[in-house]
């Protein structure tokens, strides 16, 4: 008994003594000066603090709160979100050959401003025109929208005006024009060139055109047939929206009853009543009225045949073909289509405009010239009145 006592008195002291010596360890830790190494917010070097004003971690290095990030930092976070608006991003890559993201393994997007060309073949780009596109290569088209069937060959072969508005998707076009063919002599009465085919844009500029042929001669033993329509053909890239005017050519008219034929439309010169044929600019000149009278000019037209005894050389054309003239006299002239053919009486072949230009045949004493390119524009056959020449054709075609 006496022996538990001894030691409880004995634990008691050593529990005094362990308490005393805590308490001196702790009021000597707490009596030592607290010295912020930094401030707003007060804390010690090595303390870590979020910043929700930057909207980033900083730390105290003993002085000041600095930014765990290293160098340039180009990511701006905010909130959830993080951002890079000073350049363009690679990722298994290091080029980004200027696109606004490039993945090495075929995902490359570019901002609405970019060309297409063979460098960026795939990538893909929201555009201006609100539509998902890829780069062909050559020309943004669009992921969704139209489809082949939209993008389909459009074909015109009634003469006059017509209208062509480009799609969106199908704005890769080759477009072919046929001219109309001339009309032939009929007896002493000049026939008259035939109308020429064109498609124009919107500032007025032709793309593409097919010329008429030139009129055959009025010859009392020898009338010429009327000359074949010429071809031109041109490959374009327009935009979606754009709007083509397209003309189709009428054939001319061959020498009718006792006066010239009239020209082939657009605009075809008159026929020759005891006078010249009329002039045109797109359509044929008209036929020469027998006794003496010529046929008319055009630009782009055929010229118009010559009534018996007189010289043509008044009769001239630039992309048509020449009028024809009595064998005795001297023919119409052409700059790019064809001379008056056979014995001078048939008409020359029309010429063209576009990257491919081919020329119709000439007519002559026995028949009218096959157009271009298997046109339908053939000329009028000789000693047949009133009779037209084939009429021209538009063929537009997305590719």
């Amino acid at each position: 008994m006496k022996q538990r006592i001894k030691n409880i008195r004995k634990n008691t002291h050593l529990m005094a003594i362990t308490s005393l010596m805590a308490c001196a360890v702790l009021t000597g830790t707490l009596a030592k000066p607290a010295h912020a190494a930094c401030s707003s917010p007060t804390a010690l070097a090595g303390t870590l603090e979020w910043f929700s004003g930057t909207t980033e971690f900083k730390y105290c290095d003993g002085t000041n709160w600095l930014s765990m990030a290293g160098g340039t930092v180009t990511w701006v976070q905010s909130g959830s979100n993080i951002y890079y608006n000073t350049g363009n991003v690679a990722i298994g890559t290091t080029n980004s050959q200027g696109l606004k993201l490039a993945v090495n393994g075929g995902l490359r997007l570019a901002d609405s401003g970019t060309a297409c060309n063979a460098t960026y073949k795939g990538v893909m780009r929201y555009s201006a025109a609100k539509n998902i596109e890829f780069c062909n290569g050559t020309s943004w088209k669009a992921l969704a929208g139209p489809t082949i069937e939209t993008c389909s060959v459009q074909e015109y072969t009634t003469p006059g005006s017509h209208s062509y508005t480009v799609l969106p998707g199908c704005e890769d076009l080759a477009i072919e024009t046929y001219g109309a063919g001339g009309g032939g002599g009929y007896s002493t009465y000049g026939g008259g060139g035939g109308g020429s085919s064109r498609v124009q844009d919107e500032s007025n500029t032709i793309i593409a055109l097919g010329g008429g042929g030139g009129g055959g001669a009025g010859d009392s033993s020898a009338q010429g047939g009327g000359g074949g329509g010429g071809y031109g053909k041109k490959i374009v890239t327009l935009s979606a929206g754009d709007n083509l005017l397209v003309v189709v050519g009428e054939g001319g008219e061959s020498g009718c009853g006792t006066n010239g034929g009239t020209g082939g439309n657009p605009d075809g010169g008159t026929f020759g009543n005891n006078s010249n044929g009329g002039n045109s600019t797109y359509g044929g000149g008209g036929g020469g009225d027998g006794g003496g009278y010529r046929g008319g000019a055009s630009t782009y037209g055929g010229g118009g045949g010559g009534g018996d005894g007189v010289n043509n050389d008044g009769s001239t054309t630039d992309y048509g073909g020449a009028g024809g003239a009595d064998a005795q006299y001297l023919c119409g002239t052409s700059t790019y289509g064809g001379p008056c053919g056979g014995e001078k009486s048939g008409g020359g072949g029309g010429s063209g405009i576009g990257d491919l230009v081919l020329r119709g045949l000439n007519g002559n004493s026995f028949q009218g010239g096959p157009a271009a390119n298997n046109g339908p524009g053939q000329g009028a056959t000789d000693s047949s009145s009133c009779a037209r020449g084939g009429n021209g054709k538009v063929v537009i075609r997305p590719f």
